[in-house]
């Protein structure tokens, strides 16, 4: 777990272990909140006294771990980034049990439920719904964690924004039933208490991926991201600190997430890990140079196809000549002028992938402004989610083009994340459902046996 090795091994083995009691205790609070979530849908109230007992489990764990940060603190006296990870456990640590106590909710609830009568047959897909996304979140934290992964980090912080918008779609569809008929009242606030202990745990889980994504040093803009417009992730190769602060602060200006790499060797890292939208590539960099990843990078089918800037000290007309001929879509010399470069990526995002500019998009009776989120058919505004927003805008702008589930779930979901291909079937009714009263649900077609493609004309 640690980045690098310390002057004492006891110490390494101090942070291992708590490593490893961290994990257990995650582990213990994932079982948790499966076994309340299975206890709502299969009325098995059974359950819950052994989830109340795991819950007692994981105090102790919570205090355990506590106490031996605080005794390593005491102890070794860790100063920097050492003491930041320790600090960090702890309220990773916190953030874990509070889940657990969610969890706990969940089940009083359900017991509450099914004591007093069989629960409403339509309560039960959306909760199920709900609670297996903050349950995925709470794994992915807890992985990215283990493995000390800022882009799987990064993935969870983003899907808490779908949980929040299921969450509020519940809520407002048990407001409707109370309305309807009184007689769910009762039933119906006690699903608003589970809902909402739900949507807790997935907060606990986005603050777990926080710490981690702050642990990794990536930028802290990222994680106020959350939000629905659609922001591209731009990777910065450059092994000037100054260079790299510049292009950081005028990206983050922008809108546009961005992400630092000082050598050639630390990028194919974070793009193994999650591919960015467009590199920003120094020539000169320690070790492999700027040209040979391009050249890389265009040599492999995953990376073929990210747009690359190159920006470097090299002015000569053969060297651009080089740049662009080893993959480069465009080429700026330094010294630059940071609102050129700015321009230049949004050109080059317009060309190359134009689903993640902020540019307004029409496609007949559809329109679709990705900076202000909103959505209109023929004149009518759309309800849609984060997923099909995005799912809508790639559509529309890669139009008359067949798409594989697989690949649709690599340009909306990113390809380092893990997801059934048939998720994306979900998402499709729900968008085709959103179009169909403007008659624009015609234009997603399914095209058997390949995939999906959305109809210009």
């Amino acid at each position: 777990m640690p980045d690098s090795v310390h002057v004492s091994t006891q110490f390494d083995e101090d942070l291992a272990r708590l490593r490893t009691h961290v994990l257990h205790m995650g582990g213990l609070v994932e079982t948790q909140i499966a076994a309340s979530i299975e206890a709502y849908t299969s009325g098995e109230v059974d359950r819950v006294r052994a989830i109340i007992d795991t819950d007692r489990k994981i105090n102790d764990l919570e205090k355990a771990i506590d106490d031996d940060c605080a005794h390593i603190i005491a102890k070794r006296q860790p100063i920097a980034s050492d003491l930041r990870l320790i600090l960090g456990i702890s309220k990773i640590v916190t953030d874990l049990e509070r889940s657990g106590d969610e969890a706990k909710k969940i089940a009083k609830g359900v017991r509450r439920i099914h004591e007093a009568g069989t629960l409403p047959k339509q309560y039960g897909i959306g909760i199920r719904h709900l609670a297996e996304a903050a349950l995925s979140m709470v794994h992915q934290a807890l992985d990215a964690f283990a493995r000390m992964d800022g882009a799987l980090a990064l993935n969870v912080i983003r899907a808490d924004v779908e949980v929040d918008v299921e969450f509020k779609s519940i809520i407002r569809q048990l407001i409707t039933h109370m309305m309807e008929d009184p007689r769910t009242i009762t039933t119906s606030i006690d699903i608003m208490a589970i809902a909402r202990a739900i949507e807790r745990i997935g907060d606990h889980a986005k603050n777990i991926s926080e710490q981690v994504v702050l642990r990794r040093g990536w930028p802290r803009h990222s994680l106020r991201q959350g939000g629905h417009q659609v922001t591209a992730t731009i990777l910065v190769v450059e092994d000037e600190p100054a260079i790299q602060e510049l292009l950081m602060i005028n990206l983050r200006h922008a809108g546009f997430l961005g992400v630092c790499a000082a050598t050639a060797e630390e990028a194919e890292s974070l793009i193994r890990a999650a591919l960015p939208d467009l590199i920003i590539l120094d020539w000169m960099l320690p070790g492999q140079s700027g040209v040979a990843l391009a050249k890389k990078l265009r040599a492999d089918k995953r990376t073929r196809d990210i747009p690359i800037i190159m920006l470097t000290a090299r002015v000569h007309e053969e060297d651009k000549i080089q740049g662009l001929d080893a993959g480069a879509d465009d080429y700026v010399t330094k010294p630059f002028s940071p609102k050129e470069l700015i321009a230049r990526v949004r050109a080059v995002l317009r060309r190359r992938a134009p689903h993640l500019t902020s540019e307004t998009v029409v496609l007949g009776r559809l329109e679709l402004n990705p900076a202000t989120h909103r959505a209109f058919a023929a004149g009518l505004p759309l309800e849609l989610g984060p997923t099909e927003f995005r799912l809508l805008l790639f559509f529309m702008t890669h139009a008359e083009r067949v798409y594989s589930r697989a690949q649709l779930l690599d340009e909306i979901w990113g390809d380092h994340v893990f997801i059934e291909e048939r998720t994306v079937d979900v998402h499709i009714r729900r968008l085709r459902a959103a179009l169909e009263p403007s008659g624009q649900h015609e234009r997603v077609e399914t095209v058997r046996g390949s995939g999906y493609r959305f109809r210009g004309a």
